[in-house]
């Protein structure tokens, strides 16, 4: 009978003590969920500070960005505008790792439409600091100009400054791009492109105008990836601040630049 008592408070205490467990582990996770939810908003309104403050950057630089910049970075091909005095290669500039190549590895194009005050070959609109995954979750450092009606190649991507071709080649999240060093310091980033201008080289010296390549949709993986998004152009704009690089919105320059077309 007493064997018995104690087995029955035995089962008594054990079933309180599982309850009490779940309690505790529903507390907890109530609370984990709640400290996550408050730490990613600090993390969310941290995020939002810098942009603002990169906003603010951008304003400040913008004297200096409007004595280097001076024109807009993409073109039509069939523009009139050849001030770098390149020759177009039609993709015999892709690196190794390029793929759709015809006719003895050059491919071929078709024609942009014009620019101009009624039809317009790319669009574009405020998409810095937006949320991106690929790679890992970051910020989107630049401005997304978007073919419109115009395929891999068709579209030209010039040089918004004079300057030196600083870097140049593969990048995993850009593709084939290009670096720009200005002579305020500035560094203009121009990736995804489709190809390069015939011979363009790191270290060469150019003028504003001057034939980058042409705007594509490479990069998100290993070197020659097309195709992973729309055709554009990402253009990006960096600068030192006390020894480190920086990036600044550079939509407001863009749209001050497309009204000299």
């Amino acid at each position: 009978m007493e064997r018995n008592v104690w087995h029955h408070n035995i089962r008594k205490y054990v079933i309180l003590i599982k309850a009490g467990l779940i309690a505790l582990l529903i507390v907890a996770g109530l609370w984990c969920a709640e400290y996550q939810n408050r730490w990613q908003s600090r993390m969310d309104n941290a995020q939002e500070l810098m942009q603002d403050l990169r906003k603010q950057d951008a304003e400040a630089l913008f004297p200096k960005l409007w004595q280097d910049a001076r024109c807009f970075p993409v073109r039509s091909s069939d523009s009139t505008q050849q001030n770098g005095g390149t020759q177009r290669e039609n993709g015999g500039s892709r690196q190794s790792g390029g793929t759709q190549q015809e006719n003895g590895g050059l491919r071929q194009r078709g024609g942009s439409q014009q620019n101009g005050s009624l039809s317009k070959s790319w669009g574009f609109d405020d998409g810095y600091g937006e949320g991106r995954s690929y790679g890992g979750s970051r910020r989107h450092e630049g401005i997304d100009i978007m073919a419109v009606d115009a395929d891999a190649g068709e579209l030209e991507v010039q040089s918004v400054s004079d300057g030196t071709v600083e870097q140049m080649g593969w990048l995993e999240l850009g593709g084939y791009r290009v670096g720009i060093r200005s002579p305020g310091g500035l560094y203009f980033y121009y990736a995804h492109l489709d190809s390069y201008a015939a011979g363009l080289q790191k270290g060469d010296t150019v003028k504003a105008g001057t034939l980058l390549g042409y705007m594509g949709d490479t990069g998100y993986g290993q070197e020659g990836t097309r195709g992973k998004f729309p055709v554009h152009l990402h253009f990006g704009v960096y600068y030192d601040k006390n020894g480190e690089e920086k990036t600044i919105d550079p939509y407001r320059l863009l749209r001050c630049l497309e009204t000299k077309l």
